[in-house]
């Protein structure tokens, strides 16, 4: 699971972090560090795996978090609004990294965020949600590969699927 916010162990490093899941797991110390490490890399931070939390940006605390849950290479990945507190660059660099994360192992993602264009970007597949109580309002397919092509957002595909999604979200937000 990742969080809205880091949630990172202020006291450990970023290989620290990514070890924890391992290590609650009684993985052997060895193989604890070298996968840790590991994951760290594929997330783009393998020259700070001593690095604090306070030491990271925004973006690399994201990257460590990340790190931190791909590590057990997991069937099913929960994200919780990843990405809210980034700026725009760094949101869609890490959009880019977590999809081709995803083309390697192929994990199941729920991805929430309030973000229409984040969602037609990053799903195959866009749930629309009611307020309380939360039911399914709509389901909206992206007609599109994973992961996506260079300037997917500048497509007919993208602004039409963003415009539908849209639509369907102010229809589930009206009051019945």
């Amino acid at each position: 699971m990742v969080f809205q916010s880091p949630t990172l162990a202020p006291w450990l490093s970023a290989l620290g972090n990514a070890s924890v899941p391992l290590e609650l797991d009684g993985v052997p110390r060895a193989a604890v560090r070298q996968r840790a490490a590991a994951a760290l890399q594929l997330v783009g931070l393998g020259d700070w795996l001593a690095a604090r939390p306070a030491q990271l940006s925004g973006g690399m605390g994201m990257r460590a978090s990340l790190a931190r849950a791909l590590v057990t290479n997991p069937r099913v990945l929960l994200l919780d609004e990843p990405f809210s507190a980034l700026d725009e660059i760094t949101r869609r660099a890490l959009a880019d990294d977590l999809l081709r994360l995803w083309s390697v192992g192929r994990p199941a993602i729920v991805f929430v965020t309030h973000n229409v264009e984040e969602a037609v970007y990053m799903a195959g597949r866009v749930v629309v949600m009611t307020p309380r109580p939360g039911r399914v309002a709509a389901e909206i397919a992206v007609e599109a590969s994973l992961p996506r092509v260079e300037g997917f957002r500048t497509t007919r595909v993208f602004r039409e699927t963003a415009e539908a999604v849209s639509a369907e979200l102010a229809a589930a937000m009206e009051p019945h």
